[in-house]
């Protein structure tokens, strides 16, 4: 993993996320989201997806903002990759797995509706 990326999504994460998500060693402030830990549901989802809601809000969440025009699309990858690290070896590498086999389907079928 990337430090310089990691260091700069530690400050995005800080910034944007900490309030409703809290981190790795501390419950959110605000419990209005699931933590990224491994005890939440983040890692079950794929990077591209991830980012996405990041930039756009997550479909059906009434309370996550969306951050696109607050963060860039390469921010938004810093965070992601911060928050992976609140996540155990193994969790992270079958996270990676299941992107990189979500990237394989997309450039073999395409977006599908």
């Amino acid at each position: 993993m990337d430090t310089e990326v990691v260091a700069a999504g530690a400050e995005i994460y800080a910034t944007n996320c900490f309030t409703c998500h809290g981190d790795d060693s501390q419950d959110p402030l605000l419990p209005l989201a699931p933590p990224h830990t491994v005890d939440g549901h983040t890692w079950h989802h794929q990077d591209r997806l991830l980012v996405e809601w990041i930039l756009d809000g997550v479909p059906l969440a009434e309370v996550m903002p969306a951050f696109r025009g607050t963060l860039t699309e390469d921010e938004a990858i810093s965070a992601l990759a911060y928050l992976k690290t609140f996540w155990p070896d193994d969790v992270r590498e079958r996270q990676t797995e299941g992107s990189l086999e979500y990237e394989k389907q997309l450039a073999e079928f395409g977006d599908l509706p």
